[in-house]
């Protein structure tokens, strides 16, 4: 299965099975989309406070069930 999603801006994301091909499931999406906004607010914040940011790293794990429905 492959899916394309476009937003409201114009760009585009591929949602997937093929790991070859680069493709993400919407569920590895959710979980890197939820990282990505938790560290544009934290370095957002620390700008703010005049912090000096070299490097900053957020790892975020999830499980789902290999039987369906995969919740």
């Amino acid at each position: 299965m492959r899916f394309v999603a476009t937003t409201g801006t114009g760009r585009s994301v591929v949602f997937g099975d093929d790991r070859e091909t680069n493709e993400y499931s919407p569920v590895e999406t959710v979980l890197a989309a939820l990282a990505a906004c938790s560290a544009m607010d934290v370095v957002s914040i620390l700008a703010k406070k005049r912090q000096v940011v070299t490097s900053y790293r957020i790892e975020v794990d999830g499980d789902q069930r290999d039987e369906y429905p995969q919740v």
